[in-house]
């Protein structure tokens, strides 16, 4: 019966911060939060689940919400760039500390 009170909680916030412009997902959250003071036994037992599984959601609805045709080249290459680096300088690390050869 826990779960049933959180998930509709959390969906009647999704929904009212949706319709006043919001990001949905900040309401989910502070249902999440309002509901950690107060939570039964059974979903306290299974709180690190839901908290993996509620950060999954989180990263899988802002991941959804970028469009790589709307990111500038200039946003785009501050993203990738020091990835790109942090690959090239292990690479060189590995290949002088080791004594592989470039090619």
């Amino acid at each position: 019966l826990g779960w049933a009170f959180l998930l509709v909680a959390a969906y009647v916030a999704r929904m009212t911060f949706s319709c006043v412009h919001l990001p949905g997902t900040v309401g989910v959250l502070l249902v999440g939060y309002a509901f950690s003071f107060f939570m039964q036994e059974d979903i306290l037992d299974s709180r690190d689940d839901i908290q993996r599984f509620a950060f999954f959601l989180v990263l899988l609805n802002a991941g959804f919400e970028v469009s790589i045709k709307r990111l500038r080249p200039r946003v785009l290459a501050v993203a990738l760039l020091p990835g790109l680096l942090e690959i090239i300088g292990i690479a060189w690390f590995c290949g002088m500390s080791r004594g592989f050869s470039v090619v």
